[in-house]
C-alpha cells in the first residue's frame, strides 16, 4: 500500500505544481467547462474530505455516506466556497491532501481491500487509485492542456 501512497503523493505534487504556474490572472476565469481552476481546487478538496470521512466511518464500522448525485456534489462544494480566497482554497486543498496521506498511512492491511459498503465495489484501494486516475486523466491533463492554449 506504500506504493499506491506513494503515487498518490506524486501525482497531486504534479498537480500542485503545475497549479503554482498557472497565471494568477485565469485563475478564476471559466477555462474548464464551466469552472474555473478555483473550483477544481475546491471540487478536488471536498472529494479528498470526503474520501477522509468514508475511510474514518469505515474503520470505526460506521456505513459511510454516498453522495446520491455526484454532479450535486461538486456543485454544492463549489456554491458553499464562493467568497473564499485563492490563498485560503489553495490552502485547504494541501491540508486536505495532507490529511487523506496521514489517514492512509494508519490504514491497517486488511482494510485496504475490505469492501466499504455491501452494495458497491468500493475498497480503499479503490478509491485511491480512483483518486490517482482522477488526478492524472482529468486535472492534470486539463490543467497542462488549457495553460498551453493560453
Amino acid at each position: 500500500m506504500n506504493r499506491l501512497i506513494k503515487k498518490f503523493k506524486s501525482v497531486r505534487l504534479e498537480f500542485l505544481a503545475e497549479v503554482q504556474t498557472f497565471p494568477v490572472n485565469e485563475r478564476t476565469e471559466k477555462l474548464f467547462d464551466k469552472w474555473s481552476l478555483q473550483d477544481v481546487l475546491v471540487h478536488i478538496t471536498a472529494w479528498d474530505m470526503w474520501t477522509v470521512e468514508v475511510i474514518e466511518d469505515f474503520r470505526s464500522g460506521i456505513v459511510p455516506y454516498w453522495p446520491p448525485s455526484i454532479d450535486g456534489f461538486n456543485l454544492a462544494a463549489v456554491a458553499d466556497s464562493k467568497g473564499k480566497s485563492w490563498d485560503d482554497i489553495y490552502l485547504e486543498l494541501v491540508e486536505s491532501g495532507a490529511l487523506l496521506i496521514e489517514m492512509c498511512k494508519n490504514i491497517p492491511k486488511d482494510l485496504w481491500n475490505k469492501k466499504i459498503w455491501l452494495n458497491k465495489s468500493f475498497t480503499v484501494t479503490n478509491l485511491l487509485n480512483t483518486e490517482i486516475e482522477h488526478y492524472v486523466k482529468e486535472h492534470l491533463s486539463k490543467t497542462l492542456n488549457t495553460m498551453k492554449e493560453n
